[in-house]
C-alpha cells in the first residue's frame, strides 16, 4: 500500500475543517480521472455538510455524464466566494483553462490544495499532495479518504473507480499492479458501479466515432525512426460530425504495432491549434520528455501537448535501385 505523507494529510484535514465555501477544479476537457477525483471529493465534502462547488472550464464529454454529480458542474467561476480551492489531476495551472482570465485563483497559495499523480506537477499549491507512483489521482484520494476514516458511499466509490479504471486503460496499461487491483476491488466492495463505467468508456461507440477511428487507422504511417503516426484535421471532424473527445482510445490500437518506439496522433482543434497525443509500451522510451519539447507533459508512457498551428500533409517520393 502506498503511504501518504502524514503531515500533508493532517494539513489537508485541517484546511477542510476550517473552510466554509470550497471550490473544486478539474482540468479543461476533463477525463475520467480529473472529474472522478473532483466529484469524489464533492460527495465527501457534501457528506460533511460543506458548501462545495465543482468548477470546470468547459463541459464534460457525454461519456462522463453518468458520473453522480456531473450535472452540477459550473463553468463561470467567481473565486472570491471561496476560502479553499482544490485542484485535481492538473499538473500545471494553465491546464485548467482558468489561468489566463482568472489568475487570482492560483495567486493565493495559502488557500490552494493541489492533488495529483503526475511527475510533471508544478507544485503550485500551498499544499501539494502529489503521489507519482499512484496510477491515478482518484487512487490518491482513496488513500486520503481512508486516512480520514471516510465512509465510502456508492457515489464516492463510483467516481474514484472511474479515474482508476480509465487511467489504467481498464486495468490493461503497464501502470496496473497488485496495488491498483486491490484499490479497485475495495471500491467495488463499497458499491462502485463498474457496469456503467465499462459501458460508457469501452462498450459504447457512436457510428461517427468508429468512422473517425477508421480514418486514424487508414492514415497511420511508420516513420524511419520507428514511430507510428497518424493525423486528423479539423475538416475531418466537421465532415464526420465527430466530437474531439471521440479520438480518445484510437491511439491504443497504434501503440501495439510491433517494433515501434511510440505512437503519435496529431489532431487539429478549432482556433488554430494542434494537439499531439503520445503513447508507448516500451521501458526505454519516455514520451513525457518528448512532449515536454513542445511545452507539454504527462506520464512516462502517456503524454501530450498542444501547440499553435495547422496540419499540412506532405508526400515524398524517392528513386531506389
Amino acid at each position: 500500500m502506498i503511504q501518504l505523507d502524514q503531515a500533508l494529510v493532517d494539513q489537508i484535514r485541517q484546511k477542510i475543517i476550517a473552510a466554509r465555501k470550497i471550490l473544486l477544479i478539474s482540468h479543461k476537457n476533463p477525463d475520467g480521472d480529473t472529474l472522478g477525483a473532483a466529484l469524489g471529493m464533492y460527495w465527501y465534502l457534501d457528506g460533511l455538510g460543506k458548501d462545495v462547488v465543482v468548477g470546470c472550464f468547459n463541459a464534460a464529454a457525454e461519456s462522463l455524464s453518468f458520473l453522480p454529480g456531473a450535472d452540477r458542474m459550473i463553468h463561470d467561476i467567481d473565486d472570491r466566494q471561496y476560502d479553499l480551492v482544490m485542484s485535481f489531476d492538473t499538473a500545471d495551472p494553465k491546464l485548467s483553462g482558468f489561468l489566463t482570465d482568472k489568475p487570482e485563483i492560483y495567486s493565493r497559495r495559502d488557500r490552494h490544495i493541489n492533488i495529483d499523480h503526475h511527475a510533471s506537477n508544478q507544485m503550485y499549491g500551498g499544499i501539494n499532495l502529489v503521489v507519482t507512483n499512484s496510477a491515478s489521482t482518484t487512487q490518491v484520494l482513496y488513500y486520503l479518504f481512508t486516512e480520514f476514516g471516510a465512509i465510502f458511499t456508492r457515489e464516492i466509490a463510483t467516481c474514484l473507480l472511474t479515474g482508476l479504471y480509465t487511467d489504467t486503460g481498464s486495468f490493461m496499461h503497464q501502470n496496473t499492479n497488485a496495488e491498483t487491483l486491490r484499490v479497485g476491488g475495495a471500491l467495488l466492495r463499497y458499491g462502485a458501479d463498474l457496469a456503467s463505467i465499462s459501458k460508457q468508456f469501452f462498450n459504447t461507440k457512436p457510428v461517427n466515432q468508429l468512422r473517425l477511428w477508421g480514418r486514424v487507422l487508414n492514415r497511420a504511417q511508420r516513420t524511419s525512426d520507428e514511430v507510428i503516426i497518424s493525423a486528423i484535421t479539423y475538416e475531418d471532424m466537421v465532415e464526420l460530425g465527430a466530437d474531439k473527445d471521440y479520438l480518445s482510445g484510437a491511439i491504443e490500437f497504434l501503440k501495439y504495432v510491433p517494433g515501434i518506439r511510440y505512437a503519435k496522433i496529431l489532431s487539429e482543434e478549432e482556433g488554430g491549434k494542434v494537439k499531439g497525443s503520445l503513447r508507448t509500451i516500451r521501458d526505454d522510451v519516455n514520451v513525457s520528455e518528448i512532449a515536454s519539447e513542445f511545452g507539454g507533459g504527462g506520464h512516462v508512457k502517456a503524454a501530450g501537448f498542444t501547440i499553435p498551428g495547422k496540419l499540412e500533409r506532405e508526400v515524398q517520393w524517392k528513386v531506389v535501385e
